[in-house]
């Protein structure tokens, strides 16, 4: 019993940048309710109190996380949360990430619900990091749905016209639809192991107890993935991605292209790769993992294939980035094809992880810098919007040009070595398969370079057909946002082994 109560005040002290988060949301959404009826000039206060709140939230909550936790000893067969290597590298991500769209998102509010769309933030930023350090399908599953919940209610709030109204709908539909094939698939592996425990599925599938068949788990697995591939958009669970970028605003694009990806391959890797897919199985279940490199390299390839020729075709930049999401997505999959029994010199989490993190700052650099943009006071919304910026803005073209390099993977730029290491990942295995797989990332890299140096061009070399002005009233937090992010993509392909061996361990 003395046990017991330790493991649940240690859980409670570890999650305690978590709750500060749920209770200043909780707080924001009650704040909101009072003010509602007031007039539009107290909304306007109230909207930068809120977007205030919510940055002071977040920085405690960051700064907690790294005095709180430190001596936190648990017992992992006991406990639903773990702080171990993955969350360490994970959770003072969510923050960042948080603070980051949380400045975009102070943009483009709602003037009546900027309360409750940064409470969805905070709740969005909670479930995100309790999804790093979920250690029980219960949790796991509960901690995914408070990413889920938030973005529903966002998406709604953030555009409430026809096409913002179809975005929702849709991304809600299919998230439930996903969210049923994870709990399916997770009720087997309960089943398995007779505990939601994550180490007493580890220890059943290591030692089988006859209670559930090679069958259902292989059943259990492939309906985990398909789950979780609608949130890292791979193909075929990809079909919302154009339609609903397309159909929200630019911060809330942003959000969907990276926040999800987060989760998504946390909970891929907390759960498949190093729990179902180990060397630690059993024989008896060797069926897991013979195929699954094979699977998981068809995934990556079709995933990377069809999210960049797609792309070629689109001039709306929301949906070619909706699309390029995808392809990064596949991108990511050669690391988590590459197993843990592999004879790979290079950890395939790590290189996924490494690739995860720059493609926050890339991809939250392009959208950032895309918000700084105007066409004749508005946002900007297709390729021919940027024609001529290196003439009318050429700091703003430089660092958009920057991010588009990182995204593209040339040198020198952070991007290169983050598909470089997924590369070696795979052909460093000596399989037939995983150099296949290599060579099928090159390809596809090339294939992206079209569209994204094609953007590139129009910056530079396409006359301006109308005025695309950078606004000097806009946040100065949002532009130090975007200039201290092409400074990191720039830096971290001169200096990438601080941030390859924070990794190490994690991966």
């Amino acid at each position: 019993m003395n046990g017991l109560a330790a493991n649940m005040m240690g859980t409670a002290r570890l999650l305690v940048p978590e709750f500060i988060l749920i209770f200043a949301a909780s707080l924001l959404v009650l704040w909101a309710c009072f003010a509602s009826a007031v007039s539009p000039e107290a909304r306007q206060k109230l909207r930068t109190k809120s977007v205030l709140f919510g940055a002071i939230t977040l920085i405690v909550a960051g700064a907690t996380y790294f005095l709180a936790p430190g001596n936190v000893t648990l017992d992992p067969a006991r406990v639903a949360f773990l702080n171990d290597a993955l969350a360490q590298v994970l959770r003072p991500a969510g923050f960042i990430v948080g603070l980051v769209l949380l400045i975009f998102l102070a943009e483009q509010l709602h003037p009546r619900y900027a309360a409750e769309q940064v409470a969805c933030l905070l709740l969005l930023v909670a479930g995100m990091n309790l999804v790093a350090t979920a250690n029980d399908s219960i949790a796991l599953f509960v901690s995914l749905e408070l990413v889920s919940i938030p973005t529903y209610i966002l998406l709604y709030l953030s555009r409430t016209d026809s096409a913002g109204l179809e975005a929702t709908a849709k991304y809600f539909l299919l998230s439930i639809f996903s969210s049923a094939f994870v709990l399916y698939g997770l009720s087997i592996f309960m089943g398995a192991a007779g505990s939601t425990n994550f180490v007493w599925l580890k220890q059943s599938l290591a030692e089988p107890t006859g209670m559930v068949s090679v069958g259902l788990l292989q059943i259990a697995v492939a309906m985990v993935i398909a789950g979780l591939g609608f949130r890292i958009t791979a193909v075929p669970f990809h079909f919302y991605a154009p339609d609903v970028f397309q159909g929200t605003t630019t911060p809330m694009a942003g959000l969907l292209a990276v926040l999800p990806k987060f989760v998504g391959f946390a909970a891929l890797l907390r759960l498949v790769w190093s729990i179902v897919l180990t060397k630690d199985l059993n024989p008896a279940f060797a069926a897991l993992t013979v195929p699954a490199p094979e699977a998981l390299a068809i995934l990556a390839i079709v995933t990377m294939t069809v999210g960049n020729v797609l792309a070629l075709l689109q001039n709306d930049l929301r949906r070619l980035l909706a699309y390029s999401s995808v392809a990064h997505a596949g991108y990511m999959l050669v690391g988590l094809a590459v197993l843990p029994d592999t004879s790979a010199e290079f950890s395939g989490a790590q290189a996924v992880l490494f690739y995860l993190l720059i493609y926050a700052m890339m991809t939250l650099g392009v959208f950032g810098t895309l918000l700084l943009l105007k066409k004749n006071g508005k946002p900007i919304e297709t390729v021919h919007d940027i024609d001529g910026i290196g003439s009318t803005s050429p700091l703003l073209a430089l660092v958009l040009a920057i991010f588009l390099f990182s995204l593209t993977g040339l040198p020198p730029t952070g991007g290169f070595w983050g598909k470089f290491n997924l590369f070696l990942a795979a052909w460093s295995t000596g399989s037939s398969t995983m150099r296949f797989l290599a060579f099928g990332l090159a390809i596809n890299a090339a294939i992206a370079g079209w569209y994204y140096l094609r953007l590139v061009r129009r910056a530079y070399l396409h006359p301006q057909t109308e005025a695309v002005t950078f606004e000097a009233n806009r946040s100065p937090a949002l532009t130090a946002v975007v200039a201290l992010g092409a400074l990191l993509i720039l830096g971290l392909f001169f200096f990438p082994n601080p941030l390859w061996q924070l990794l190490a361990q994690a991966g």
